[in-house]
């Protein structure tokens, strides 16, 4: 996930949670990799990041907070959808999927726009683009990955 240059992002907490605007992406990756949740890792043609164990093992406690905002701040529905990778299934609060009943793990997880998703005209962002798209929450996004302007 490379926010310096906006050219790779990996799907992981901080575009998960939208920050809009490329000064605020580029300060929640540098707060984050301090705090060890994200791991600097060299990237094909720039810096790019990875979640760290660390950060994977906080999964659990942001999926819960992203519930309680969408219970308390979304009126039109889940901002986001979660789906277990292997069977399709959604994902709950609790992080297991309802077909199979197994716990997934962050990397088996596709992430879905929900009803409660609202446009962000402010923000011209392709991240913020690309993530109107369902895609898997840990593979980097590419600017191909944003959806077409008419």
């Amino acid at each position: 996930m490379a926010w310096a240059d906006d050219r790779a992002v990996a799907p992981c907490y901080v575009a998960l949670l939208a920050v809009p605007g490329r000064r605020a992406r580029r300060r929640a990756a540098a707060a984050l990799t301090a705090a060890g949740v994200l791991a600097r890792v060299a990237g094909e043609r720039h810096v790019e990041y990875e979640l760290t164990g660390k950060g994977a093992a906080l999964w659990p406690v942001v999926l819960s907070l992203m519930g309680w905002g969408d219970d308390f701040y979304a009126p039109r529905g889940p901002r986001r959808l979660y789906r277990h990778a292997a069977d399709g299934g959604q994902v709950d609060r609790s992080g297991r999927c309802d077909a199979c009943g197994l716990p997934v793990p962050p990397a088996g997880i596709i992430l879905e726009p929900g009803p409660g998703l609202e446009p962000t005209p402010d923000d011209d962002s392709w991240v913020t683009a690309a993530l109107t798209r369902p895609h898997r929450l840990l593979e980097p996004l590419r600017p191909t990955d944003a959806p077409a302007v008419p």
